[in-house]
């Protein structure tokens, strides 16, 4: 059979050691300033280039045809495939009815 726990004691705040004096920081000594530098203004360097430049006239080239797309008749295709399919879809109904009407009587 166990024992009766023991009672945990309260804990005791450790009580700190007596505090030195603070030391006050030192003093710094300030630094000679230096040339001032503007900000904003920024500083390059000019080159001169003495060249003569020769104006060329923009020679135009004509379109060519080769940008516009080729004709693939997507359109035929597509229409082709509808007629198909809602034929398709009338039989089935129709066939689908049919069979019905057969297993009714």
């Amino acid at each position: 059979m166990p024992s009766e726990p023991e009672t945990p004691t309260p804990p005791t705040p450790e009580v700190p050691a007596e505090p030195g004096k603070p030391v006050p920081p030192a003093k710094e000594e300030p630094k000679k300033p230096s040339k001032p530098v503007e900000q904003g203004k920024v500083v390059t360097p000019v080159i001169e280039i003495n060249e003569k430049v020769k104006a060329v006239a923009p020679t135009k080239k004509p379109q060519s045809k080769k940008s516009e797309l080729p004709e693939t008749g997507g359109e035929e295709s597509t229409n082709k495939g509808m007629l198909f399919g809602g034929l398709f879809s009338i039989l089935g109904l129709a066939l689908l009815r049919r069979n019905k009407k057969n297993h009714k009587a």
